[in-house]
């Protein structure tokens, strides 16, 4: 937008220079007058810039209001004016992106995630929110692959490798999802799913034993679905 506005800033200034060289103004006044002309425009076109960005909140926030009253429709109106108005406010992609998603719009709240990674390549938990959809819809591999990216971000955040995990467990692969797990239960042991979660990857794998170690820890930190895994495969 600043380069648009810069652009249209120089147009004014060309166009008052060549009017007056038309006029047969001495060379000297030209270029003052142009310099003056830029700096008109310049002013106009930040005065446009700040209306814009201003007609933006106000759009934003009455998309806030539809959403929070469970009108997505309106609140995706809403945050489409927004965006013509601010094509760089991150905030109205996410907001839209939430709404699609309640709409189960999962490709159109991709979309609008994806356009804040364009903008902002270094958030983790929109990479998470990408990813969740991408399991939603069932593509456990560009679920994975964004987990992974939020890990390189987030590396030791145990509920992104806990996540990472369950996914790569719904995908086959079973390893995978220990390892995730073992390192999740490393930067925090005190959460039930992740023994729960380690037992199912186990016992598909023949690991019974193991299996029902892990859910009787899981049961003890006070997991009931665990706890009937326990009861019926362990005991």
């Amino acid at each position: 937008m600043k380069l648009r506005n810069t652009a249209i800033a120089l147009g004014i200034g060309a166009g008052i220079a060549a009017g007056l060289s038309l006029l047969n103004i001495d060379k000297s006044d030209v270029i003052r007058l142009t310099v003056v002309g830029v700096g008109v425009g310049l002013m106009i076109a930040k005065r446009k810039s700040k209306k814009q960005k201003q007609n933006a909140e106000i759009y934003f926030r009455q998309g806030n209001t539809a959403f929070n009253k469970g009108n997505f429709p309106e609140a995706i109106a809403d945050y489409n004016e927004a965006l013509k108005n601010n094509p760089n406010l991150l905030s109205a992609y996410k907001k839209r992106g939430d709404s699609k998603n309640e709409l189960n719009d999962f490709q159109g709240a991709i979309a609008d995630y994806t356009k804040i990674l364009e903008i902002n390549p270094i958030d983790s938990d929109i990479y998470c929110e990408r990813g969740d959809l991408e399991e939603e819809l069932g593509d456990f591999q560009e679920a994975i692959n964004n987990y992974t990216k939020a890990l390189k971000i987030n590396p030791k955040n145990a509920f992104i490798l806990l996540t990472r995990g369950i996914v790569k467990h719904e995908s086959g692969d079973y390893q995978g999802a220990i390892e995730d797990i073992n390192i999740a239960i490393e930067l925090d042991s005190k959460h039930a799913d992740k023994y729960h979660h380690r037992g199912n990857a186990k016992k598909e794998l023949g690991d019974l034993k193991g299996a029902c170690e892990d859910w009787k820890k899981a049961a003890e930190l006070g997991d009931a679905d665990a706890a009937k895994l326990l009861k019926e495969h362990c005991e």
